[in-house]
């Protein structure tokens, strides 16, 4: 049966995912993921988050995850998709974008142009 994931990429259910090698800002490192046929991970369970938790073992503080605000709105993911697991203190006036801390797995703020390793997600084959 095999992978339905690209090399380097981990399968969790229909998706999957990869840990950046390099750091970046938010917008570039979702410029990455889109170049790869994905986006910045959306998470919507327990498991994926477990899952990005593991990846990100060996990054410090965290990385950047797929969930930003506009200017004035709410965190939205940036793949479209609801936002219907929350692990995170994510505060209204705290920076646009966010990350994944790498030790606790929980999700908080982050300025948009500090630059984090990042996990890119996208559907399997």
């Amino acid at each position: 049966s095999g992978s339905r994931c690209d090399d380097d990429f981990y399968q969790l259910g229909d998706h999957c995912y990869q840990i950046s090698d390099s750091s970046s800002t938010f917008a570039a490192a979702e410029e990455s993921c889109v170049l790869k046929g994905g986006h910045l991970a959306s998470i919507h369970s327990e498991d994926t988050n477990t899952l990005i938790q593991y990846l990100a073992a060996n990054a410090p503080i965290g990385v950047f995850i797929g969930l930003r605000k506009e200017i004035g709105q709410k965190f939205k993911w940036i793949d479209g998709t609801p936002l219907d697991y929350n692990n995170g203190h994510l505060d209204e006036f705290g920076g646009d974008c966010s990350i994944m801390g790498t030790f606790t797995g929980t999700w908080s703020n982050s300025d948009c142009d500090l630059a984090f390793r990042y996990v890119c997600e996208k559907n399997a084959n």
